[in-house]
């Protein structure tokens, strides 16, 4: 009597294993070479820190008391500053996208504080749900108009006086909230500064569907998922969404980088990564 023995893997079977294996070592520059399709989350790691801002020779003492006495000009302030300065996370913004740069990408970030397509990432490829630093909106008016900064006389007036304040030839008493129509003006961001704040979503709304139609396209199609730096400020924007991608996707594997967020739910742990440092490090530190 013939006995039936157990076949071995395929050869689909053998590199399907292997490229598994790939992107499980948490390594992106062989995890990105893995795939055509990439889903990228940005979250907070990336985040402007104040410190770089206070630690600035010009800037820096100007920043600290704007932070003390005048709230609402402490986001201006930051937009102002990177209009002066290089952006301090220009290398780790331009890595990644040299990274993903002939991949089939999406980018979803909670910032608010970064046009990122000054870095060479496509716009049309980015959306970011929290807001932006290039439009102004009423604060009062979540349908009202959204107002170029590059446009904007009340904005231009704000940048001299800050040049002015820096160069101590005003003090803080001659700043007033920016005003347009009986209503303040502030940056277009989801804020948790100020409770009364009616964030204007427009801005990002086309970008938000072109995204979701992306997401849909990627349904079991090979696809590496990269969680860097998200924490738990918006999780349904990032954290539980990707989480869900990964666990339906039966093709995708996701690398979840972040100092302190690192953890694995137990639905994904057998296709997923953690890499427990700071996500912007990781970035710069992959080609050294």
């Amino acid at each position: 009597m013939m006995v039936k023995t157990k076949c071995k893997a395929s050869s689909k079977e053998k590199r399907k294993e292997k490229r598994g294996l790939r992107y499980m070592s948490g390594k992106l520059t062989a995890a990105i070479g893995q795939t055509k399709k990439v889903l990228v989350g940005l979250g907070n790691e990336w985040k402007l820190k104040d410190s770089y801002i206070e630690n600035d020779e010009l800037y820096g003492k100007a920043f600290k008391a704007i932070k003390d006495k005048s709230d609402y000009l402490v986001p201006f302030f930051k937009k102002f500053y990177l209009e002066r300065r290089e952006d301090p996370r220009k290398e780790a913004f331009e890595r990644l996208n040299s990274m993903l740069s002939d991949k089939d990408y999406f980018v979803i970030s909670t910032l608010d504080d970064v046009e990122i397509s000054k870095f060479g990432f496509v716009e049309e490829k980015t959306v970011f749900p929290c807001g932006n630093i290039r439009y102004l909106q009423k604060k009062h008016d979540a349908n009202g108009v959204l107002i170029n900064t590059e446009l904007s006389n009340e904005y231009k007036e704000l940048v001299q006086k800050f040049d002015d304040f820096v160069e101590n030839k005003i003090n803080l008493d001659s700043f007033s909230p920016l005003m347009y129509e009986n209503d303040e003006l502030i940056l277009n961001q989801k804020s948790a500064r100020e409770i009364d704040v009616k964030y204007n979503e427009s801005a990002y709304l086309p970008s938000w569907k072109k995204y979701n139609e992306w997401i849909a396209s990627t349904l079991s199609q090979d696809l590496l998922i990269l969680e860097l730096g998200t924490n738990l400020e918006y999780p349904a924007l990032i954290r539980f969404p990707f989480e869900r991608i990964a666990y339906f996707n039966k093709k995708a594997y996701m690398i979840r980088v972040n100092e302190t967020l690192y953890q694995l739910t137990p639905e994904i742990v057998n296709k997923a990564v953690s890499v427990p440092v700071n996500s912007v490090k990781y970035v710069l530190q992959e080609n050294e």
